[in-house]
């Protein structure tokens, strides 16, 4: 029988009662009604929703706050490098009446036994996402991930540290070609600012919470840093921070950059940011909030990068490419690969809205949405490429390939133009289920004397039944356009 493990992380806060929970899960809200942004308790708590077995054995079933329920999550640690197998049991708190396990595409299928009890098998890597009665409620993801003992560099010294609270001078690190080592425990972070050649690990069940940095992100490079490594099977929960505090990771200008393993909860801002960076690659990540601003993966003005392998639930846009940069370098050659994204209030991938400069060579491939929720604007998309705030700026080259869409409020792809310009966009393979958007292909150019829509290549698109073709565009794609653009759909949108 394959080795199975999981991932405990130590004094996670359990709920003995369910009205805790309805009053915690309720935290998203303000008093107003309007979304709340603040600082909370408990961002990760154990699951009151669900247990769950691997191969007979319980494990631990964590849940975070999403926007509009609460999001269980667990992990299945797999040893060796040969086909597995798992047996997955899991035993719900509440009858229901039907199973999906997301994304359709990994073939993984799921039974209802009596009343409680849903068993599968599963016997590749990456994130299942077992969703209930066609609904965001109780949804519970389990994460399957071959399990990679630490690498450490030929003539790298160690540094280790135990759990406590350190400053963000104590993180200052400065000795290079180090492994500054995290033993399993709780730790109170502000910021950890690291050095070239050099590698952040944290031992599995680490606990990071976040406080104090309202001006520094929690992990910074040194100036003109290369080659750095931040990994293990940590969880970093900001909550406890103000909404203005800077992002989770924020890497500018660094030249080989890998974050790996980890999961965080309830970010106050952007994720995993990247800004002037080459060589970047993040991979295995669990990303949970439903904060405003707290896109999940963004790469701004980067090159030669690759983002793959993580499951993304966010209170904004989940994987995506900006140009915030300084111009020193231009986004070229960026692939985003098998994510799994939930999106509550924005997109799930693509280029999105900040566009000091061009981008180009952008790669979204086989990548899956879950639940696609937002509907309080129309360029919002499970895909997109989002002009937003400079004339001057093109966005070109932008690969859509293998897009699974179980479920949308907003268009499955969405291309607007507010202020910027769009050529050479190719979407190939594109199934939606279920779009509950009266415009499935949306495009729209605001201002005709600041943006413009170029060519379009769609290719084996589906929403629902429907195939998209030029014969039913205009059952399926609505263009808001206006005249003096000059937008022609026969002659800019090209079908295969």
């Amino acid at each position: 029988m394959t080795t199975v493990s999981s991932v405990y992380f130590p004094e996670i806060k359990r709920f003995d009662r369910l009205s805790d929970v309805f009053v915690w899960q309720r935290q998203t809200f303000a008093d107003d009604g309007n979304w709340y942004n603040g600082p909370t308790e408990n961002g990760m708590i154990v699951s009151p929703y669900v247990k769950m077995k691997l191969n007979g054995r319980f494990i631990p079933v964590y849940a975070a706050r999403a926007a509009f329920s609460t999001h269980s999550f667990a992990y299945a640690e797999v040893e060796g490098d040969g086909d597995f197998s798992i047996a997955v049991e899991l035993i719900l708190s509440q009858k229901r009446n039907r199973v999906v396990v997301l994304p359709e595409s990994t073939g993984v299928k799921a039974e209802i036994c009596g009343d409680t009890t849903v068993k599968a098998a599963i016997d590749q890597t990456g994130s299942f996402t077992f969703v209930f009665d066609h609904g965001v409620e109780s949804a519970v993801t389990l994460v399957v991930h071959r399990k990679t003992p630490l690498s450490i560099p030929d003539g790298a010294s160690m540094k280790t540290f135990l759990p406590g609270q350190y400053s963000a001078d104590e993180m200052n690190f400065t000795d290079e070609n180090t492994v500054y080592y995290f033993k399993r425990g709780i730790y109170d972070l502000d910021c950890v600012t690291i050095p070239s050649d050099s590698i952040v690990y944290f031992e599995e069940g680490t606990v990071i919470r976040v406080y104090g940095a309202t001006t520094r992100s929690l992990f910074r490079a040194q100036p003109n840093a290369k080659n750095i490594t931040v990994c293990g099977r940590a969880v970093i929960d900001a909550s406890a921070l103000e909404s203005s505090a800077q992002q989770t990771f924020n890497f500018c200008g660094v030249d080989g950059v890998t974050v790996s393993d980890i999961t965080v909860v309830n970010s106050c801002s952007w994720t995993v940011c990247f800004t002037n960076c080459h060589h970047v690659h993040v991979h295995d990540l669990v990303l949970m909030s439903y904060r405003i601003f707290s896109d999940g993966v963004m790469l701004s003005d980067c090159t030669d990068s690759l983002v793959e392998d993580c499951f993304i639930r966010t209170g904004d846009d989940a994987a995506e490419c900006k140009s915030t940069g300084n111009g020193s370098t231009r986004t070229d050659n960026v692939v985003f690969r098998n994510i799994a994204a939930w999106a509550d209030k924005g997109a799930c991938y693509g280029i999105v809205f900040e566009e000091n400069y061009d981008t180009q060579n952008v790669t979204f491939e086989n990548c899956s949405v879950g639940f696609s929720l937002p509907n309080w604007s129309d360029h919002l998309g499970c895909i997109t490429v989002y002009c937003g705030n400079n004339p001057c700026a093109v966005d070109h080259h932008i690969y859509f390939r293998d897009i699974e869409i179980y479920c949308t409020y907003c268009a499955s792809a969405a291309f607007v133009a507010f202020e910027g310009n769009m050529r050479d966009i190719y979407v190939d393979r594109m199934t939606t289920r279920y779009n509950y958007h009266e415009a499935p292909v949306f495009l729209w150019v605001r201002d005709a004397d600041k943006a413009s829509i170029g060519d379009l290549y769609l290719s084996d698109i589906t929403v629902g039944t429907q195939k998209l073709t030029s014969v039913d565009q205009k059952d399926l794609i609505t263009v808001r356009i206006p005249d003096a653009a000059g937008f022609v759909p026969e002659e800019r949108v090209h079908f295969k």
